[in-house]
């Protein structure tokens, strides 16, 4: 905090908009929740000392963003809730079954995630597999001298080549001035 106010973004209204962002996902249902309005979250957000706000910001949101799926989820097997009203009470609520599109996608990523989880087992199978083909060797471990012969050894430059530049690099080389050269790498080292 630059300066304390007691109508401002106080680090106890700050903690309560994160929680509420994390549970919302949205910022002003979260600044309003705290007392302040969506433009003035978006300001101190945008402080250069604000660093750590943002980072929790971000955090919130992705924390928001993990319960899509469970909603998604809910909304399919248990539809909506519908209140109705008239004259300001409430008359009826039903509930309102998913949207197709809604539940064609969850579908959709179910049917993904057994095959995905039916991949990953196979591919765990067939590494156990490979393992238990092995010979048990005792000299696979290598020697202490061995050890200290690669940590010892002479560091070898990396060269890089560009094996297809595409035209935007061609471009860039042709406009670059020639006192400009690309770096040896032993001197960024």
């Amino acid at each position: 905090m630059l300066r304390p106010r007691h109508d401002g973004w106080t680090p106890a209204r700050q903690q309560l908009f994160l929680q509420a962002l994390a549970d919302t996902g949205s910022v002003s249902v979260a600044a309003r929740r705290a007392g302040l309005n969506r433009a003035s979250a978006y300001r101190l957000r945008r402080h250069p000392d604000a660093v750590d706000f943002r980072a929790l910001w971000d955090l919130a949101l992705a924390d928001a963003f993990a319960q899509v799926p469970q909603v998604a989820l809910e909304r399919v097997l248990h539809g909506e809730e519908e209140v109705l009203e008239r004259e300001g009470l409430i008359v009826a609520v039903r509930r309102r079954p998913a949207h197709v599109r809604l539940l064609l996608h969850m579908l959709k990523r179910a049917e993904d995630r057994e095959r995905s989880a039916k991949a990953e087992l196979a591919a765990l199978q067939a590494f156990r597999d490979a393992i238990e083909t092995l010979p048990d060797r005792a000299d696979w471990v290598p020697s202490a001298d061995a050890e200290h012969e690669a940590r010892d050894a002479p560091y070898l430059p990396l060269t890089l080549r560009l094996i297809a530049p595409d035209d935007a690099v061609n471009d860039l080389r042709q406009t670059r001035p020639a006192r400009v050269q690309t770096k040896n790498l032993q001197n960024q080292r």
